[in-house]
């Protein structure tokens, strides 16, 4: 898998233009209202592009009359929000992918729809995947609405057909990984990471449900495999060591425990006041 280098995001919501680097592991900190949820969401939109979700997330969260740059836009500037990222190989630092989306609103001349879509649809304007290797990027994947084309793995130029919509992008689409191998490697590679922005804790969350007894080397984002997690930690790997710190840097004096699974994994604490008994999720 490729690993996320760095970030931009223009005319997203607060974020009028922006780049910032990101690690195999990032926090965001910060005071309230600086921005930071809005850096996030930028994040999980291109994780959606890969997905195949990116219009209907963002129509899911106000559309684009929400979505856009909140401030002010100089006259006769196009309402457009873009949204790229720069992904390499983290073992030789070699071949450097960037991926860019540019989303925009649908035309509508003389005040009516063009096309098939409907009128405060998010559309998919421009969309480029390019390699950057030597003095010269190499396109591999460019699309300017429905037309455009895709570098196979015979270096050859496919066109994209007509049966793209401008709603879905042409990453999440193309899925033949031996015509276009590139193409598969960014999207699994974006499709690969997890957001951890909040947590549910009342009786029905997901972190607190038993889960199903399978591998599980990573948290997923809404925790719903954390027993999982813990089981894959304790009885696999068996290596607690960082775990068994942070829970006694949380409770001083608890223990977690995870019981051998069965088809489901689960977790309990035994706190110092109470020896004799676990406190499960």
């Amino acid at each position: 898998m490729l690993t996320v280098r760095e970030v931009s995001s223009s005319g997203y919501r607060s974020l009028k233009s922006i780049s910032f680097p990101v690690d195999s592991l990032s926090v965001f900190i910060g005071a309230n209202g600086v921005g930071k949820t809005n850096l996030y969401r930028a994040l999980e939109l291109l994780q959606s592009a890969a997905a195949g979700t990116l219009t209907r997330d963002l129509a899911a969260e106000g559309g684009m009359e929400s979505a856009l740059w909140a401030g002010k836009r100089k006259v006769g500037e196009k309402a457009r929000i873009t949204l790229s990222v720069d992904l390499f190989d983290p073992a030789t630092a070699s071949r450097p992918l960037r991926y860019e989306v540019v989303l925009g609103l649908v035309p509508q001349p003389n005040g009516l729809p063009h096309g098939a879509a409907f009128p405060l649809e998010p559309q998919i304007k421009t969309e480029t995947l390019s390699q950057l290797t030597g003095r010269r990027p190499v396109t591999l994947l460019e699309r300017e609405g429905p037309r455009g084309f895709a570098r196979d793995a015979e270096d050859r130029r496919q066109p994209l057909g007509t049966t793209l919509l401008a709603t879905e992008t042409a990453l999440a689409a193309l899925q033949d990984a031996t015509a276009f191998p590139e193409l598969d490697l960014a999207r699994r590679s974006l499709l690969e990471w997890r957001f951890y922005h909040s947590f549910r804790t009342d009786v029905g969350s997901p972190l607190r449900r038993p889960a199903l007894a399978v591998t599980t080397p990573t948290l997923s984002s809404d925790g719903a495999d954390l027993a999982a997690v813990f089981a894959t930690l304790a009885h696999l790997r068996q290596d607690t060591m960082d775990l068994d710190a942070a829970v006694d840097d949380a409770f001083p004096g608890g223990r977690l425990t995870v019981p051998l699974p069965g088809r489901h994994a689960t977790f309990g604490l035994v706190f110092p006041d109470y020896p004799l008994r676990m406190f499960e999720p």
